[in-house]
């Protein structure tokens, strides 16, 4: 295999820094599969040798890259080394037009928007070079999963699918305010019923303690504890050597308690 050019060897076989400087470059582009571009650029800085392009790519690519080819490079052909290398790099890593646009579109959601203006600003950004089929797969899948299964069972065109989809998505911004709405009243009602619960419990709690501190109830209440005292002093202390008894119940008595004098008449 030739070995890279150094300061020792014939001129005609090497380059000047400009060009090597150049060469530097260009692994960017090949690194982020912008192959094309990087071909483009050996052309303009006129490296023609094929096993010197060839040496350049190995060096200039990184190693993951490099391990999609690894056939060509441990074993490279006589001839057309380079030119085989590079056509397989473009078949393996070049970047599709669907990619391209894909990734400029990405950032691409529909937020606020209405999807008619989704499609304005998609259209903008992808100028002429996308087709409508595939801005039509790019633009549904940026809309809601029930408005896409709608328009995908319709044939119509593009921009009448937008107007669809706009009609779509004014309904059912009505509906949700209306759901909104109707939960919104819902919570309201339920929410004055318990208040009301509320206030009834408080009010018969505040009759309750005004009732249990009335001064009608406060005098029964020292009446009924009045009569009972009063019952209780009907009742004579024991005298004449009698018990409690017989003191107070004579012969009726059917209780004696010790000492006790009394003596039955009978």
């Amino acid at each position: 295999m030739e070995e890279f050019p150094t300061n020792q060897q014939n001129p005609t076989d090497c380059f000047n820094n400009e060009k090597i400087i150049h060469i530097v470059y260009i692994s960017t582009d090949f690194n982020n599969g912008n192959i094309d571009i990087s071909v483009a650029q050996f052309e303009l800085a006129k490296i023609l040798n094929d096993t010197t392009k060839f040496n350049y790519v190995l060096s200039a690519v990184e190693s993951d890259i490099l391990n999609s080819v690894s056939d060509l490079v441990l074993k490279p052909s006589e001839n057309g080394k380079y030119d085989a290398l590079k056509k397989r790099l473009i078949e393996i890593h070049s970047k599709s037009e669907d990619s391209k646009i894909r990734i400029l579109l990405q950032g691409l959601e529909l937020g606020d928007q209405r999807p008619s203006q989704l499609l304005t600003r998609m259209r903008s950004l992808a100028g002429d070079n996308v087709g409508e089929p595939l801005l039509k797969s790019l633009w549904l899948g940026r809309l809601p999963n029930g408005t896409q299964t709608i328009l995908a069972a319709l044939n119509e065109n593009l921009d009448q699918l937008a107007t669809i989809a706009d009609k779509i998505n004014d309904l059912t911004f009505s509906q949700g305010i209306n759901s909104v709405a109707a939960t919104s009243k819902n919570k309201t009602a339920q929410l004055e019923q318990q208040i009301a619960q509320l206030i009834q419990q408080v009010s018969e709690l505040t009759s309750f303690v005004k009732l249990s501190r009335s001064p009608a109830r406060n005098s029964n209440h020292f009446h009924n504890r009045s009569n009972s005292r009063n019952r209780f002093k009907r009742y004579q202390e024991p005298t004449n050597g009698y018990c409690f008894y017989h003191t107070n119940f004579g012969n009726k008595a059917k209780k004696c308690a010790t000492p006790c004098s009394f003596r039955s008449e009978n």
